[in-house]
């Protein structure tokens, strides 16, 4: 099974609500980064930046009351704590209710930036 079945598969296997805030994510980074290598790591949809000394990643997280938005760029996890002050405390991840489906888009705009941070160098 390839990668991108195997994280079908996860998707297919969580509830509704979880399939849906991991669509927008799991979508978004297959149409807008698909260069990115998509894994399950962490029981989780992981997608590596880089490995290694420097390593870095964003992963998506379906807990029961919450989605979960992790890496390891600590800056913009701080950045998030401060815009979604009901985020959480995680070291490396953001958690947002399902029921703020709003939030998306500041997650999203914030995956996108990581990304081209990490491309910058």
């Amino acid at each position: 099974m390839d990668q991108h079945q195997a994280v079908d598969q996860y998707i297919a296997e969580r509830g509704e609500t979880a399939q849906a805030w991991l669509r927008v994510f799991v979508d978004a980074m297959r149409k807008n980064h698909p260069e990115i290598e998509e894994t399950l790591s962490y029981q989780m949809p992981l997608y590596v930046l880089e490995r290694g000394k420097n390593r870095n990643y964003i992963a998506f997280g379906t807990p029961k009351t919450h989605f979960s938005f992790h890496t390891l760029d600590f800056a913009m996890i701080e950045k998030l704590h401060k815009i979604l002050p009901a985020s959480g405390k995680g070291k490396g991840c953001v958690n947002v209710k399902y029921t703020d489906v709003g939030r998306q888009s500041i997650l999203l705009e914030a995956m996108d930036e990581i990304i081209e941070r990490h491309r910058a160098g």
